[in-house]
């Protein structure tokens, strides 16, 4: 939990008071999920009995309980900062098991799972096709998945690709600036927004 309070002097500086309870991050393993599917008031039941009793859980980052306090000066002068600030804290402890290193690696080799079944999903082939004969339907999928990763590599060093991305660029480094340049609460007009059918591979696009 955090509290703060703020204590404002007209003359010279303004104070405030920060004050952090039991602030932490866990990771348990080995334990059940606790969606529940479409039910979610049972998934918020099952998140607050969490927090029912004294729970033993395996922290990553240990409860920390401190306080700062921040002196905010109207002028900084060469004796007096703008800024004076001091962090208490009581302990900061960091844990990292080995149950934890275990159950890390496999979570990021389920989204690595996921994230290449996703990308070849479009060339699986039917229920009909693959009860009709399973062998041509495997091989069938395995040609087309590698054929389109091949055509895919090619085609980013073409001189149509390398267009097509200046151009999405330069598109939305101009919908970027004019959002910029809006007030405050103003949104952009559909039609200055950028087009939906973009090329989804825009890691150069401006944030």
């Amino acid at each position: 939990m955090v509290s703060t309070r703020y204590v404002k002097d007209p003359r010279h500086c303004s104070f405030q008071l920060v004050k952090l309870d039991a602030l932490s991050v866990y990771f348990d393993t080995d334990t059940g999920s606790v969606g529940k599917g479409d039910d979610r008031e049972g998934t918020l039941n099952a998140l607050k009995s969490m927090l029912v009793g004294s729970p033993t859980h395996q922290y990553i980052l240990k409860p920390v309980t401190g306080e700062a306090r921040v002196i905010v000066n109207k002028s900084m002068t060469s004796e007096s900062p703008k800024v004076d600030a001091q962090v208490i804290f009581d302990e900061i402890g960091v844990v990292f098991d080995r149950d934890q290193y275990r159950d890390a690696l496999s979570m990021v080799d389920v989204f690595h799972f996921y994230r290449r079944t996703h990308q070849y999903h479009k060339f699986r082939p039917s229920e009909e096709e693959f009860a009709a004969n399973p062998a041509k339907a495997r091989l069938r999928f395995a040609l087309n998945a590698i054929s389109s990763e091949i055509h895919e590599k090619r085609r980013r060093w073409t001189w149509e690709y390398m267009a097509e991305r200046r151009d999405t660029r330069k598109r939305y480094v101009d919908v970027y600036v004019k959002k910029l340049a809006l007030l405050e609460g103003k949104v952009l007009d559909p039609e200055v927004s950028p087009t939906p059918d973009r090329p989804s591979d825009n890691r150069t696009a401006p944030h």
